[in-house]
């Protein structure tokens, strides 16, 4: 575990709380104070009829301002708090996976190989036959909870930018799967996304290349990023067999499309499908752009 911890991060948020506090006491006082000391210096004095208008005004409009400036700190407080809660929960998924699943996924698919190769088993096919598939599918829910460790670590960290943490993953993705995977980004900079965006729009792209792993056959995939004035655009797409599209209001979809679509839909964004048998599968997801919000430090663990 690095110095930097969820626990210790969580408690930036009322140091955040007493930061904003002293803003809304401070700044009415400071003005009130201010225009007090200016009026008969400079209102009474150059404006001596119409002094009290000037105050009014210049108080209306500074009670907007501060409404203005309030609403968007708390609400840049209420996204880090969320986006520090998220980061928390995943992280400890993640560390309590680590300890316990893949361990005895590991050891269980040992011990029925070389159950399947115990000389009383060699002499049941059948036996041996179902011992090795059993075993297969220890391997492969295993590789499924590696891959899912990874994308829980990978998809919040804030030691690197979202664009350097998609290609981190992308990386340790190709090696896992053995599926090539590549991301492009055509715009100059970062994707405009607030952190709660981030998180979901990471974990959709995840879920893409999971189900690309599990089910499409693919060898390579391909991350393409891009932004128009309002939205963020992000398509997963691989080389795979396909599939026939069910219709999603037809309460056919499956249950990894399923969730992907609702997580889109829950940053206001929308997700498409494009896919046919025997030419690979393409999924867009666009989400509306919105202004980056600080990140707090939180290190996740490798």
């Amino acid at each position: 575990m690095d110095a930097t911890s969820p626990e210790r991060d969580r408690t930036a948020g009322p140091g955040d709380l007493r930061q904003l506090r002293l803003v809304g006491v401070g700044l009415p006082a400071l003005f009130i104070v201010l225009v007090q000391l200016l009026r008969p210096v400079v209102f009474d004095r150059y404006w001596p009829r119409d002094g009290d208008t000037i105050v009014s005004v210049l108080t209306a409009l500074a009670a907007i301002a501060f409404g203005l400036m309030m609403f968007r700190l708390i609400e840049q407080l209420v996204e880090d708090d969320r986006y520090r809660s998220t980061v928390a929960e995943r992280d400890r998924i993640a560390r309590e996976l680590h300890d316990s699943l893949p361990q005895v996924l590991g050891a269980t698919q040992l011990r029925l190989q070389a159950a399947a190769y115990h000389p009383a088993v060699r002499e049941h096919p059948d036996l041996e036959q179902e011992l090795g598939d059993i075993a297969q599918d220890c391997q492969d829910a295993y590789r499924d909870v590696r891959e899912a460790i990874l994308g829980l670590r990978e998809g919040t960290r804030t030691d690197h930018t979202f664009l350097q943490g998609l290609q981190t993953y992308a990386d340790k993705y190709s090696r896992q799967s053995g599926i090539d995977t590549t991301v492009e980004a055509d715009l100059p900079g970062e994707p405009t996304l607030t952190p709660h965006r981030e998180v979901q729009v990471i974990r959709v792209i995840q879920e893409a290349l999971t189900n690309a792993r599990k089910h499409s056959g693919a060898r390579r995939a391909r991350i393409r990023v891009s932004e128009t004035a309002d939205w963020a655009t992000f398509v997963v797409e691989d080389d795979g067999q396909g599939f026939v599209v069910a219709d999603p209001a037809g309460g056919r979809e499956g249950f990894g499309l399923h969730s992907m679509r609702e997580r889109t839909e829950l940053v206001g964004g929308r997700l498409t499908v494009r896919s046919a048998p025997g030419l690979g599968t393409t999924i867009t997801i666009m989400v509306p752009r919105g202004q980056r919000g600080s990140r707090l430090p939180m290190v996740m663990p490798v």
